[in-house]
């Protein structure tokens, strides 16, 4: 998640937040982006309480078991639901419609372990791709508890949503957990030949940056599905801001670039980070941010 904050902060350097239409994510991208998109207003109060929530991690909810689980956190639902609760900047008290930036869509993809569908969690709309329409009001917290369930372990989270397809209504039972084993990096969300809960203005976006802060996730498969929308038109730019990326692949040598050597022993979990751990993951996420905006979207800054 610290590298989350580093790519954020390398947007808000280039004064490109404002012009945010749509934030998707999965995962660990789903906490910090909701942090980002319910959190404070103020960028700069945002970025303190990202660091608090760093800082104490979601330790309550990482275990399973003797040790830490590498990954999404796994447990059963007070857990995990506890665990984000107790920390005063997450605890939001909004549903997902309450978007603290005018303009912004926000999106949280998750899985349902029961049918093996995708479910989005949405500022706008929430659906499931097994089930229809989501018609209850969703809590951001709980939206983002599932989005950090871990579907190889534990139960996920436990909900019951009166859900809409072709105007007939039902209940129905989901098991939800993290999303990234079917839309790695959330940008299914945006592609819009999908239909799984359509995405209002998805349409309209003209420039994709994808943060990914995992380590070892293959970028073929994001990178082919980028470069069919940019000849087609469907966008003019993107960019991939990834924490793996190889130091030797960069466009552009940095003399303090933090190193992919140097990050690398820091586990990719919820667990606290030191202050040192932060401010290494996420300088690189800003430096990596800041030279991929210039290298591949110049039409932004």
């Amino acid at each position: 998640m610290a590298f989350h904050l580093g790519c954020l902060r390398a947007l808000h350097d280039r004064d490109l937040l404002d012009r945010v239409r749509i934030v998707s994510g999965v995962s660990a991208g789903a906490l910090m982006g909701a942090l980002f998109a319910y959190g404070p207003a103020d960028f700069e109060e945002f970025d303190v309480a990202a660091m608090r929530v760093l800082g104490r991690g979601l330790s309550n909810a990482t275990r399973s078991g003797s040790g830490p689980v590498r990954g999404a956190i796994s447990g059963r639902r007070n857990s995990i639901e506890g665990s984000l609760t107790s920390i005063p900047e997450l605890r939001f008290g909004k549903t997902m419609d309450q978007v603290t930036h005018a303009g912004m869509d926000v999106i949280l993809t998750v899985i349902d372990r029961r049918t093996g569908g995708l479910v989005r969690f949405g500022s706008a709309t929430s659906c499931s791709s097994s089930h229809g329409r989501i018609i209850e009001s969703i809590d951001v917290t709980m939206a983002m508890a599932a989005s950090v369930a871990n579907p190889l372990h534990g139960r996920g989270i436990q909900r019951s949503f009166t859900v809409d397809s072709e105007g007939r209504q039902r209940y129905e039972s989901f098991n939800l957990a993290a999303g990234d084993l079917h839309d790695k990096l959330g940008l299914l969300a945006l592609d819009i030949r999908s239909s799984v809960c359509p995405v209002s203005g998805a349409g309209d976006v003209r420039s994709v940056i994808s943060c990914d802060g995992w380590y070892g996730t293959p970028t073929a498969a994001w990178s082919s599905l980028m470069r069919e929308w940019a000849s087609t038109g469907r966008i003019a730019s993107f960019a991939l801001v990834s924490l793996d990326m190889p130091d030797e692949h960069l466009p552009t040598p940095l003399a303090d670039l933090i190193s992919r050597n140097e990050v690398a022993p820091i586990h990719a979990n919820y667990a606290p980070l030191s202050e040192r751990e932060m401010d290494l993951l996420a300088t690189r996420g800003e430096q990596l941010g800041r030279m991929m905006l210039s290298e591949h979207c110049p039409d932004l800054v």
